[in-house]
């Protein structure tokens, strides 16, 4: 009796893990390839879905390249993210026609694991709407004075070459049908350079809201420029919506320039980026504006040390008569300079661009 006690008891355990002793992990199987369905296609593109209803992956990123490639490496292939949909996790996904009715897919973190289209669209693309909205803040302009271009464009993974781009001008504020794809709004460009605009009005911002993109909430902005980037990208998946308001205001166009040295006069030397020069050596801040802002006030701000410094009032000077200001200063290091108008009832607030001089 005691020795089928004893048995048992050793049995029991035997059926235990001793403390500290680590159980091998049951190896976790690779996430199954995603689905790639052909929705439709537009005169130069190709539109695709790529969906998955797993949950397992940790990354939904995943490659992309057409057939005719078989080459994965840049320039011949896409990257994107499959965000998240009410039944899982999708992409839409624009290749160009001309590189073949195919589509090979791969997840990034499991490139072992491929998935390709067995056919290609066989049907035209719904229309995506766009609105592009001109908004004038201050001023008698109306928004029809100022022009915005519209520019669409695929990309070929096979030639370069292959690829489009067009670019419309945007005649009136009203809702149009636009072919599904890649889009940028910004200011109208003239053989590489903005438009001028009339006396006295400036570009503001840039932004576009969209509604019924793939991933993107509704109404969500897409992007809101700054002075560096006017023109904002967009996707415009098949029967969405979305709307883009470019802002002007009446303000005053700040471009300044520096120089080496104390310069009472003329431009020759100056030049829009920083300038280098022996500790103690003075520099030349040039700011040119409109004439009509002859005896008004400009400020001129200041940081020193490094970009991460603020910005600090150094002084308040007067607008010549040919829309011009000077500012001199002695530097002893890294120095930024930066001119701002701060408005009043006529003009609203604008600023420069900004130059810098550093020693030697």
């Amino acid at each position: 009796m005691r020795g089928r006690s004893l048995a048992g008891l050793l049995a029991a355990v035997l059926l235990v893990p001793a403390t500290g002793v680590a159980l091998a992990a049951e190896p976790t199987a690779p996430p199954l390839p995603p689905t790639v369905t052909p929705v439709c296609f537009t005169d130069i593109e190709l539109v695709w879905k790529v969906s998955t209803d797993a949950a397992g992956p940790a990354d939904f990123s995943i490659e992309y390249t057409t057939k005719r490639t078989q080459d994965w490496a840049p320039p011949n292939g896409g990257t994107a993210i499959l965000t998240p949909t009410a039944n899982g996790h999708a992409a839409m996904l624009y290749t160009a026609r001309a590189d073949g009715p195919a589509l090979l897919v791969r997840w990034t973190a499991a490139p072992d694991q491929v998935a390709s289209a067995p056919y290609a669209p066989a049907k035209a693309c719904d229309k995506a709407s766009l609105t592009v909205n001109r908004v004038v803040q201050g001023g008698p302009a109306s928004g029809s004075w100022f022009p915005v271009s519209l520019t669409r464009w695929s990309t070929s993974f096979v030639s370069p070459r292959q690829s489009a781009t067009v670019t419309v001008p945007v005649t009136s504020d009203a809702k149009m049908a636009v072919e599904p794809g890649r889009w940028m709004v910004e200011p109208t460009k003239d053989a590489g350079s903005y438009v001028k605009l009339p006396e006295g009005y400036v570009w503001r911002s840039t932004a576009c809201a969209t509604t019924g993109t793939l991933g993107m909430a509704d109404g969500q902005v897409v992007a809101t420029t700054d002075q560096a980037v006017r023109g904002v990208r967009f996707v415009a998946d098949p029967g969405s919506s979305t709307v883009c308001t470019v802002t002007y205001h009446l303000g005053p166009v700040l471009d300044d320039a520096i120089a080496a040295g104390r310069r009472t006069e003329g431009t020759r030397g100056f030049g829009p980026t920083k300038v280098v020069v022996p500790p103690g050596s003075y520099v030349t801040y040039l700011v040119v504006t409109s004439p009509s802002l002859a005896g008004r006030k400009v400020q001129i701000l200041m940081k020193t040390g490094s970009l991460s410094k603020p910005w600090k009032l150094a002084k308040v000077v007067t607008v010549g008569a040919d829309g011009s200001v000077r500012y001199y200063a002695k530097i002893t290091t890294f120095t930024g300079f930066v001119a701002k108008w701060p408005g009043d009832s006529t003009y609203v607030a604008s600023r420069s661009s900004g130059r810098y001089a550093d020693v030697k």
